[in-house]
């Protein structure tokens, strides 16, 4: 019966052990072999994911933006609906703004006025001088209008440029 009770006794003692938490003065077995080596856990640095261009990020499509060009004389407004074109030889024309898109350095409009002539506002983040008011304008831009390009200055309608 002795030998029973030992074999009990044991018993307990191992469940007893098992159940146990961890001296904290304890040692930590080592870790495996390939695990990774101790210190701050490094991530590699992201890549670099595409993102729009600073001048396509600085230009607010949902502001409304008021271009002009001299030599020859012409006005461009693009609306978050329109864009509206005109020329001293023909008035305001409405168009459908059909959105932007985003090219190298640039944001780009394009649509077809009333008649079918296409149009194509490219508006760069550039301080721009009409060159004959001297008022700075931040944006410059690259009409193509009626098989003709024009070149210009734009600015913020809600923010024009100020008189020197």
């Amino acid at each position: 019966m002795h030998g029973r009770t030992w074999v009990a006794l044991a018993a307990l003692g191992l469940l007893a052990a098992c159940g146990k938490a961890q001296d904290s003065t304890s040692a930590a077995p080592p870790p495996p072999a390939d695990a990774p080596a101790d210190g701050p856990i490094s991530s590699p640095a992201p890549s670099a994911a595409p993102t729009l261009s600073s001048t396509a990020a600085a230009i607010d499509p949902g502001r409304a933006i008021d271009a002009v060009g001299t030599e020859p004389f012409w006005a461009l407004q693009i609306r978050p609906e329109t864009l509206n074109f005109s020329t001293p030889e023909k008035p305001m024309r409405r168009a459908k703004n059909t959105g932007l898109s985003i090219e190298p350095g640039m944001a780009v409009w394009m649509t077809t006025l009333p008649g079918g002539g296409a149009i194509k506002a490219s508006v760069s983040v550039k301080d721009c001088s009409d060159g004959m008011s001297e008022r700075r304008y931040p944006f410059t831009v690259a009409l193509e209008a009626e098989g003709r390009t024009l070149k210009g200055c734009a600015a913020y309608a809600d923010a024009p440029p100020a008189n020197p």
